[in-house]
């Protein structure tokens, strides 16, 4: 069976007030055209569908343009759609009832019986074969927010501990349901450790700041695969091949310029045989000019040579410019502004740097200024509190303001 897995959409992003429809509707058609010529039987999307809670109209209609492509060409074809954080639950479970009679299922969030207990039977989905090899059981876990995971034996709801139930017992679930030695995967939106993204990223946050993660040995080893959303860099979790996040399609921030945003091919018939990591085009560019801040005059002269190199392109790329505050100009930000009115490309951004104290970190020669919707909150509350105590946050603090901003966030999502 070829299961193609793929996550973190983020339909209807904005990129510095830019609109992205062009680029989401050049990756879904790159992906239907990539579902045919891979024969591919099921899709995984594994969280993040959308960027908000409340996603515009042109978003929602991508989707579900992309949705009635692919039920009336490829009939045969599974889509399997979870929730992220950035969904809103009961926004992406809204076209179900019209879906009943296709392959496509969403599933927004966890849903309980009367009792509290989970219905993990619920999660779970008969992947078939096209070409009649055996089927492979899908545990289509969406984001977990607090509460819909197990809680501890005192009643207190611990994270990892509650997700490691949660994945094991919906394994129990699975594995009853299996007949022939089938293949049991798993898909999850969540936050591993031990992962890596670049350090410039603020796209990617913590679910509620860092603290909350999952160990890849918290997951059943008997899974075949887990396909993990959430984090934008393509990787293996914990060295384990077969616990992977795909990454996005497209780039989300400046960070992820240089990531390589893939989607990830399967082909599994009881046991996990191979994956292929296929590499999607960039519709837009994104360029920082110049890598490292420099002086003003520094920045001009990168500029022109830009507006040389764009002269006759056609897509416009996002441009992200870099100054050393240090040697700038009074007027630099209009006069950079002005320099694009001849430059064939968007200006989205300017970052002012200036160089670090010889006492601080030496393994950085620039501190940059960031913008507030960029900073993590959790590391915003820890820098402020570490300046007025001069000591860190302890865990019992830690963990009262990750469940306010765990409250935030799920009152956010609905």
């Amino acid at each position: 069976m070829k299961i193609l897995h793929t996550a973190d959409w983020h339909l209807g992003q904005t990129f510095f007030d830019n609109d992205r429809t062009l680029e989401h509707e050049a990756f879904l058609n790159w992906l239907f055209t990539t579902i045919v010529t891979k024969n591919v039987d099921a899709v995984l999307i594994s969280g993040d569908v959308y960027d908000n809670s409340n996603p515009s109209n042109k978003a929602i209609s991508m989707l579900y343009q992309f949705m009635q492509k692919v039920s009336n060409q490829l009939p045969h074809v599974q889509l399997l759609f979870t929730g992220g954080n950035h969904d809103s639950p009961l926004r992406l479970e809204q076209p179900n009832p019209l879906l009943e009679h296709t392959q496509i299922k969403i599933v927004g969030s966890s849903k309980t019986n009367a009792d509290k207990t989970i219905r993990y039977e619920d999660l779970i989905f008969r992947l078939k074969d096209n070409n009649q090899g055996p089927d492979v059981l899908c545990i289509a876990v969406p984001f977990l927010r607090l509460g819909d995971y197990p809680a501890s034996e005192n009643g207190t709801y611990e994270y990892q501990e509650g997700l490691k139930k949660y994945y094991q017992q919906a394994y129990e679930v699975a594995k009853q349901m299996a007949t022939n030695n089938e293949a049991i995967i798993a898909m999850g939106h969540l936050h591993a450790l031990g992962i890596k993204i670049n350090d410039r990223d603020t796209s990617e946050r913590d679910i509620i700041g860092g603290i909350e993660m999952i160990s890849a040995t918290d997951f059943p080893k008997e899974l075949t695969y887990v396909a993990l959303g959430h984090i934008h860099k393509a990787q293996q979790v914990g060295g384990q091949n077969h616990i992977r996040y795909c990454g996005s399609p497209i780039p989300l921030s400046f960070a992820e310029k240089n990531y390589k945003h893939q989607v990830l091919l399967l082909d599994i018939d009881t046991q996990l045989n191979a994956i292929e990591s296929i590499e999607v085009p960039v519709t837009v560019p994104l360029l920082t000019i110049p890598e490292k801040p420099a002086s003003f005059e520094q920045v001009l002269f990168h500029l022109d040579l830009l507006q040389q190199e764009l002269a006759h392109a056609t897509v416009q790329p996002y441009v992200e410019v870099r100054v050393d505050i240090s040697q700038m100009s009074a007027n630099y930000i209009e006069e950079i502004k002005q320099k694009f009115n001849t430059i064939n490309a968007k200006l989205v951004k300017i970052t002012a740097a200036k160089p670090l104290d010889k006492k601080q970190d030496a393994t950085q020669s620039f501190r940059e200024f960031e913008y507030l919707d960029q900073i993590n909150p959790l590391d915003f509350v820890k820098k402020i509190y570490s300046n007025k105590a001069q000591q860190p946050l302890n865990a019992s603090q830690l963990e009262k303001i990750n469940l306010v901003l765990t409250e935030i966030t799920k009152q956010q999502a609905e």
